[in-house]
């Protein structure tokens, strides 16, 4: 039976985890999954949480305890921290993610924004804001009656994720203060991105990468 191990405990890890396990011959390890994941019969997990930077090594030693063969990285802040490129320096072969430059597009706000005015790819109407002054003027230009999205660069902080809608030029201005009094210093020093709201349609590119790749890689295991 061949095991692939899955790092995170989401609702897109459960559900990548969920359509894997409906393979023939699989078993999927979570590490370390949630609660309602492991109520599921198809699935197992470990108690160690992969996503953390300090548990890549215990993570490691159990991948290799477990004889796990394919290992899917889903939450964004592993990778960021390095989560692919140590297990390829360990010479493993089947880490599925972007190594952690690859992965800036989701951690780094401003660099996703500018790959993509570069590319020509449609976005919001966005302004860089590297300071309070910076985010007020943004504020006073952009809010109105659709709100404003405020994204805090970078992913550090499971606080507040990284993207806050306010709905009003006052309580824009409270969030905008509240994020640079929080106690977390990369954020008072890497700014904010500032985007006028819109309906948009999200679609995860890296999971449905790491699926399509993990079921090929099933098939090709089934016929060896």
């Amino acid at each position: 039976m061949a095991k692939v191990g899955i790092v995170g405990g989401g609702g897109r890890e459960h559900a990548l985890g969920w359509s894997i396990a409906q393979h023939p011959g699989v078993e999927v390890i979570y590490f370390k999954g949630n609660p309602g994941i492991a109520l599921d019969n198809e699935v197992r997990t470990i108690n160690i949480d992969g996503a953390k930077k300090e548990n890549f090594g215990p993570l490691a030693d159990a991948v290799d305890r477990e004889g796990i063969e394919a290992l899917i990285f889903g939450p964004e802040l592993p990778l960021d921290d390095g989560g692919v490129d140590f297990f390829i320096k360990r010479g493993y072969p089947n880490a599925f993610g972007p190594l952690s430059s690859g992965a800036k597009i989701e951690s780094d706000k401003f660099f996703s924004y500018s790959i993509m005015k570069e590319a020509g790819i449609p976005q919001a109407e966005s302004t860089l804001c590297f300071n309070t002054a910076d985010a007020e003027q943004a504020i006073n230009r952009m809010a109105t009656d659709n709100s404003v999205v405020i994204k805090a660069r970078g992913l550090k902080s499971l606080l507040l994720k990284d993207c806050l809608a306010r709905n009003s030029l006052y309580s824009a201005y409270l969030m905008e203060k509240e994020l640079c009094l929080l106690q977390y210093p990369s954020r008072i020093t890497s700014g904010f991105l500032m985007e006028t709201k819109g309906r948009t349609q999200a679609v995860w590119v890296h999971m449905v990468q790491c699926l399509l790749q993990i079921k090929t890689w099933l098939s090709l295991l089934q016929i060896r």
